[in-house]
């Protein structure tokens, strides 16, 4: 097992780093389009007929592919570095220490609450937005309000759950670079620059 550390630890410090970045990119793009777009006050001719606000729409539809590749990067990375990091528990390869404990829990919780967004919220949120836009679409416009005030207020648990499972990301990434630096500096050899 000690042969096969390098390569799990590997993987699964990649695939932190990977789900982090995904996150992090996510929540700057959204947080640039939604402005953006609102500063654009596009048309669509697709929504003719709606006299609401097309602005929300079209960022709406660019955001939501946004969010399902995050979705499907954050799978690939969950599935991946917890692995990775499951073999490692079972092999026994990772030392008892503060900083291993807080990776465990930290990546136990990523993973919780990448399973509670794509099993629960995201389905309960996506299935309100679609309705608006299909109902914006028909120009059906007293429907189409309605759908978005059942969209809406779910934006702000949206927000925390992608702020939460960020930090638990990024508490599991730092909590296994700590562990690995620390491991090198306790076999005597001093980390490279």
């Amino acid at each position: 097992m000690r042969a096969w550390r390098p390569l799990l630890e590997t993987v699964h410090i990649v695939m932190m780093g990977i789900w982090l970045g995904g996150l992090l990119a996510a929540t700057a793009v959204a947080a640039i389009i939604f402005p953006a777009m609102k500063q654009l006050e596009p048309a669509l001719p697709g929504y003719a007929a709606y006299t609401g606000d097309h602005s929300k729409l079209a960022a709406g539809h660019v955001g939501a592919k946004l969010f399902l590749a995050v979705d499907l990067l954050q799978l690939v990375c969950a599935v991946a570095g917890g692995a990775a990091l499951g073999v490692l528990v079972l092999g026994k390869s990772l030392e008892r220490r503060a900083a291993t404990t807080v990776r465990l829990v930290a990546f136990a919780l990523a993973a919780a609450l990448l399973t509670f967004g794509l099993a629960i919220f995201t389905p309960s949120m996506t299935r309100p937005m679609r309705e608006y836009w299909a109902a914006a679409e028909r120009g059906d416009n007293e429907v189409a309000l309605a759908h978005r005030a059942k969209f809406a207020p779910r934006h702000t648990t949206a927000a925390g759950l992608l702020f939460a499972t960020t930090g638990c990301v990024g508490l599991s990434l730092t909590a296994g670079a700590w562990s690995l630096a620390r491991r090198r500096v306790a076999i005597g050899q001093e980390p490279r620059p």
